[in-house]
């Protein structure tokens, strides 16, 4: 009860002067002695039993107590007063404690007196020591030291092992009937707490040994709250049993005698004493028999008072969530009806808001109507508190909506009816509402959420059986749902067609959206622990289904059709009664949560966009169109500006332009104006919303791919409300309409988001079209004619207007004109890679569920390249030019150019969707941020200053360390097998030529530090070069430990600190960490042996077997075509000096002779490819051999090009095909590579 100074002053003396007070007698100083530890006690026991007392209490105590130490006299009249009302207004009983203790008479008796008190409930106890000996008190309070040091793990094996071995109390606690084992259990955050709090108790009481007439009030009030919550005095055995185990388990045998035992046995009988006898009698300072815990007179000030507050409940529901939203912005996304940022005067308005509020109430009345029944009231809040924590509610959220209630029964009250005593009455009540509630929210308890673990687990188990047949069983449940309810076909395109129930269920438009049905389910139960999650997937749920025309009322057919599905479908072991149960209950959750933004908007019938807000909104757009241009550019402009992080999504926004230029920047026009047509064809739609939904998600989609998200309009819609604001007169963009365009833009922001956040569904929102996937596969007979050159001119063009991309690809560093671009050999190889990936798309177009994975995967790997969803309008741009270049006008039609760039809007999407997200996760801010400090790069650069002056020599030392501490190395290295002594290891021309090539690549490292996009494709790129040659990534530590022997040697320690080694550290764990990526087997085993996959090794070698029956006639056609297309190389072969022709060349039995040597080596790497350790060394010395005739590495692409020909030429297409071909291609590129090598 909330104390007023009147009362309070009836209870005080008036306040002496400083000399009056010094003459008090000796009984008065002792009564103020005795006054001042009653008050701190009350005080102790407010922060003991009220954790919201807080900082306030404890300083108040400590004034009392500092007070208490200078002088024996009472404290005076205004320091009582801060003392009372402190407490009264965090816990009001405690202020029970102070009035008796102002009340209390003198000791008389003197000191050793037992001195009466009378407490609250009144029963009277007298202030006597605990009945425990002295000895027994020293030995508790010796002990205590040590049990303090750890409260939480004393406490942890407390009620592990009261659980382990007493499985019925299990119920009594949230985290005792998750049924975990002892491991987990003892993580549990749940029990951690409980256990430190019981354990502080422990200790109150024997901190309070001496003063056991106070400790008792605090033990009668832990006993009858306990006892509502189901304890009962047999409990105290078991639990005593568990407490002298946790101490003779952690404290050690010299501190935990048998005669310290025997202590805590008379403690915890004396603790046991108190307590069953409140839980038995109902005794207790705070609750007498039944009464719960809330007082009498409490209960019967709130029941009065709530005769006047029923009669107007939708008003005071109003005002009270209109107060609570205005006063914690924070919470109105909790509410949909908090989300449309209304004024205060509209938000009361609002019917959600108006008929949640009143809901609200109703609950706070059926709880006013329990009071006198703790036994139906505890179960009711706690089930509350479950039910709101799914919405996203939190303990928090208690002490503004409290302060939200009382500030609206005051004001719409009269004070007659709600005076300062009703008023503390009703905080108490709150108070108890708030701390059972907030039990059950902060409870990992099964019985407690929406749904109870026993449901949640047989939920799970249907689910696992469920998973495996989803298609059928969502078509069946279609088909009942509507065969039963005829008014709801017209919802679906499927359900137009009047198809008789046999030819509907095997509709694959019906089969398709009945199984993203049993998808959304499924996401719901494997969620179902983290139900603030799925909250907010189920509201966004309800608001897309309601623009499609659902409705709540739907829900109990859908419910009925789905459970007819499980039950014919599911055996009926598994879809016991309970079971059916769990899943109704599960249905009730997920109806519930989309009902809630489904009932949101004007009316019913109006869709959630209501008359009024539709013809504001479109009268407002014919004055706003006439300055679409500028109303775009200023929108767009303070988009930038106040959303920096937005900036790189657009090519305008990458100019770090200032506001008024950026305003003039023809891009940004453009753009803006665009924009602003397209909401000008949404608001001209704005009556028939189910013609441009497909159109916003589609919209959404693409926009998806550029790198938008839906965390994006909220900027978006804060710059175009300013830029209406700022160009369109007061008098027309009003109030009124500002809101009438929250609102629509509301739902374009749903619509969209919709299509921006699905794409870890797969195909599930993003389809392709019959008539789009004709019309590319058509066009694509016509593409694979010129692979090659329409993949080079793409990348050309690519790279050409996007010069940011070049760094990329290592083709795009060399600069090269575009000409020359075109013919260089790895971006005509690249091209025709990524053209052959398109064709894979468009072949595998009728079957999206199988190519979305690849594509994923596509997406995943382009990541680590440094590929960004950002890319992909100018991948499109550029691909769309090559086409138009490329093919005839009547091939590349209008039509067919549109449904190319739909094709690659799936692509970008899916694609997109693991690029801006890691599994994890970790956003692609995070996943990119550089694993290296700054500090650590500057100090490794700046060492390198010094490292760069002796390469040579740092190189040489790093190898002849590597060589002499790892012997089973030295086989990798043409200088390793010399067997050379480390003096003349270190002068080998080979091994200081190597050194020096390694010193280099880790200076590129260093110097692309700031730029890691840059550096991992080149580290990679070693990563798997190395893998050839026979490197493994468990050599890296042995490299790192030479590598830091040599600049440990050659550095002076000035220069290599301490520092500067832990910074190499770090960089060369990076470096480890990207060149082992590529070195590894993938869990599959389908990755890449160096560069050449499982699969490439298979279709060379089957094909091997073909050619190999004719090696003489296609080795001569080989050479005969290769000297033909490069007269340059025929100097280099005896028999290509002669001007014989092609035809009669390839029958010179010189050039015969060479051919087939040609390819019997080529049948040697071939038979060598599952072990290319053993073929890599042949392969470098054929290359040292072939640079001593002239041979040089750019050789290598022309005798592949002759190579590809003739086996094109000289074999059937069956045996020869694209793949096969590309194969070839990724085999010779290896070859290349390391004969190349063999050259340098």
């Amino acid at each position: 009860m909330a104390m007023q100074a009147n009362d309070h002053r009836r209870n005080v003396p008036r306040a002496m002067g400083d000399n009056q007070r010094r003459q008090g007698s000796h009984s008065q100083g002792k009564q103020g002695s005795r006054q001042t530890k009653v008050l701190a006690k009350g005080v102790d026991i407010a922060i003991q039993t009220e954790q919201t007392a807080g900082l306030l209490l404890r300083r108040v105590s400590s004034r009392i107590r500092q007070r208490h130490k200078k002088s024996l006299e009472p404290p005076d009249r205004t320091l009582l007063f801060d003392l009372n009302r402190s407490v009264a207004l965090n816990h009001s009983r405690v202020s029970q404690y102070i009035e008796q203790a102002l009340d209390m008479p003198g000791e008389h008796n003197g000191s050793n007196a037992a001195h009466k008190m009378m407490l609250p409930n009144g029963s009277i106890v007298s202030s006597v020591e605990a009945p425990l000996s002295d000895r027994d008190k020293k030995l508790l309070q010796g002990c205590w030291k040590e049990v303090q040091k750890d409260l939480i793990e004393f406490g942890v094996d407390l009620f592990v092992r009261l659980l382990e071995e007493n499985p019925p109390l299990r119920e009594l606690f949230p985290f005792g009937k998750l049924n975990l084992s002892p491991e987990k259990l003892r993580q549990n955050a749940d029990l951690r707490s409980h256990g430190l709090r019981v354990m502080e108790t422990i200790g109150t009481a024997i901190e309070g040994l001496n003063e056991w007439d106070l400790i008792v009030p605090i033990l009668e009030d832990l006993a009858a709250r306990h006892k509502v919550y189901g304890a009962v005095p047999q409990h105290f055995n078991p639990l005593e049993q568990a407490l002298t185990y946790s101490l003779g388990n952690g404290l050690p045998p010299k501190v935990f005698t048998n005669e310290v035992q025997g202590a805590w046995l008379n403690l915890w009988k004396a603790i046991a004493t108190v307590m069953s006898d409140t839980m038995r009698e109902g005794r207790g300072v705070f609750e007498k028999h039944d009464e719960g815990p809330i007082s009498a007179r409490d209960k019967r000030l709130v029941q009065a008072s709530w005769r006047s507050v029923e009669k107007d409940l939708a008003n005071l529901g109003a005002g009270l969530f209109v107060r609570l939203l205005e006063k914690n912005p924070a919470i109105k996304n909790l509410f949909p009806f908090g989300k449309l940022n209304l004024s205060p005067e509209n938000l009361k308005d609002n019917a959600d808001l108006r008929a949640h509020g009143k809901n609200v109430m109703e609950t706070i009345g059926t709880a006013v109507e329990t009071l006198d029944n703790p036994g139906k009231l505890v179960p009711l809040l706690k089930d509350l508190g479950a039910r709101h924590n799914a919405y996203g509610t939190k303990p928090e959220h208690f002490k503004p909506l409290a302060e939200a209630l009382i500030f609206t029964l005051k004001d719409g009250l009269p004070p007659k009816v709600f005076t300062a005593e009703v008023q503390g009455a009703w905080e108490n009540a709150l108070k108890v509402v708030a701390e059972l509630m907030s039990e059950a929210m902060r409870s990992d308890d099964a019985d407690v959420g929406p749904l109870s673990q026993r449901d949640k687990r047989l939920v799970r188990e249907c689910w696992k059986v469920i998973q495996k047949d989803m298609v059928n069983l969502g078509a069946a449940l279609f088909v009942r749902l509507l065969e039963k309810s005829p008014p709801i076909q017209n919802l679906f395109t499927f359900g137009k067609l009047n198809l008789s129930a046999e030819k509907l269920k095997r509709n694959k438009d019906l089969r398709s959206h009945g199984q993203r049905v049993m998808s959304t389910i499924g996401a719901v139960v494997m969620g179902l622990d983290d139900p603030d999650i799925i909250a907010t997937i189920l509201e966004d749920l309800g608001a897309r289904h309601q623009m499609y025309g659902a409705k709540p009322e739907h829900f109990p057919a859908l419910v009925e059709a789905l459970m007819r599905s499980l039950k014919n479908g599911l055996p009926p072991k598994l879809f016991t009664p309970e079971a059916q149960e769990a899943w109704q209950n599960l249905m009730k959750m997920v109806a519930t949560s989309m009902s809630k933004t489904m009932r949101s908007g004007s009316s019913e019938d109006e869709g959630p966009i209501s008359s009024k807000n539709k013809r504001l909104v479109q009268a407002s757009w014919k004055i706003m169109e006439k300055d679409a241009v500028n109303l775009g550019a200023v929108l767009f402009a303070r988009l930038l500006e106040k959303n920096p992080s937005i900036q790189k999504l657009f090519p305008f926004g990458k100019l770090n332009l200032p506001p008024d230029k950026l305003r003039q920047n023809p891009d940004l026009r453009a753009h803006g104006k665009g924009v602003m047509e397209t909401i000008g064809i949404l608001v001209a739609s704005l009556d028939d919303l189910k013609d441009i939904v497909p159109t916003l998600k589609e919209l959404g989609a693409r926009h998806n791919s550029y790198g938008a998200k839906p965390e994006h309009f909220p900027a978006l819609v804060e710059a175009f409300m300013f830029s209406m604001k700022t160009r369109v007169s007061a008098e027309v963009f009003t109030a009124e309409v500002q809101e009438a365009w929250r609102n629509v833009l509301k739902v374009v922001d749903v619509t969209m988001s919709t299509s921006m956040s699905s794409h870890s569904n797969g195909a599930s929102d993003v389809t392709i079209s019959p008539k789009d996937k004709q019309l590319a596969q058509g066009s694509w007979k016509f593409i694979q004619k010129d692979l090659v050159n329409l993949g080079a001119s793409m990348f050309v063009r690519l790279l050409e207007k996007n010069p940011g991309i070049r760094k990329t690809f290592s083709f795009g560093r060399l600069n090269l004109p575009p000409d020359k671009l075109r013919q260089n050999p790895d971006l005509r190889a690249h091209g025709k890679g990524v053209m052959l990936t398109f064709g894979t798309l468009v072949s595998g177009a009728d079957d999206l569920g199988k190519i979305i994975p690849m594509m994923e995967d596509l997406g995943a790997r382009h990541k680590t390249y440094g590929a960004k969803p950002a890319h992909f309008p100018a991948i499109v741009e550029a691909f769309m030019y090559s086409l138009k270049k490329g093919l005839s006008p009547k091939i590349f039609t209008p039509d067919v150019q549109e449904a190319w760039r739909n094709i690659l809007s799936v692509v970008a999407v899916t694609m997109g969707s693991t690029m801006s997200s890691d599994e994890s996760g970790v956003s692609e801010e995070e996943s990119t941020a550089s694993p290296i400090s700054p500090k650590d790069k500057q100090l490794v650069q700046n060492s390198w200053k010094f490292v760069q002056k002796d390469l040579v020599n740092l190189g040489a030392v790093m190898f002849v360390r590597l060589l002499e501490k790892n012997p089973s190395v030295q086989n990798l290295f043409s200088f390793g097998k010399l067997n050379l002594p480390p003096e003349k290891l270190k002068q080998n021309p080979d091994l200081r030529a190597h050194g020096k090539g390694v010193m280099e690549t880790i200076g590129t490292a260093v110097a692309g530090l700031d730029d890691l996009g840059r550096i991992v494709p080149i580290l990679e790129e070693v990563g798997a070069r190395h893998k050839i040659y026979g490197a493994r990534p468990e050599h890296f530590p042995a490299v790192v430990e030479a590598l830091m022997y040599s600049l440990k040697q050659g550095l002076s320690p000035n220069v290599f600190t301490s520092e500067t080694q832990e910074a190499w550290r770090n960089i060369l764990k990076v470096v480890d960490v990207t060149m082992s990526r590529t070195m590894r087997l993938d869990e599959n085993g389908n990755s890449e042996e160096g560069l050449i996959s499982l699969r490439d090794k298979r279709l060379v070698q089957k094909s091997w077997k073909v050619m190999q029956k004719d090696s003489v006639n296609l080795g001569a056609a080989l050479f005969a075509r290769f000297l033909d297309r490069n007269p340059s190389i025929r100097e280099l072969f005896p028999f290509g000096k002669s001007s014989v022709p092609p035809q009669m060349l390839k029958h010179n039995s010189d050039l015969r002779a060479h051919g087939k040597g040609v390819m019997e080596t080529i049948g040697t790497a071939v038979d060598g490819l599952d072990d290319l350790g053993k073929i890599v060394p042949i392969l470098k010395d054929l290359g040292t051999r072939h640079n001593v005739y002239g041979a040089k590495p750019e050789h290598f692409q022309p005798l592949v090009d002759a190579f590809m020909y003739t086996m094109r030429n000289g074999l059937s297409s069956k045996e020869f095909t694209p793949d096969v071909q590309d194969a070839w291609e990724n085999i010779w590129k290896v070859l290349a590579e390391v004969m190349s090598n063999g050259m340098e």
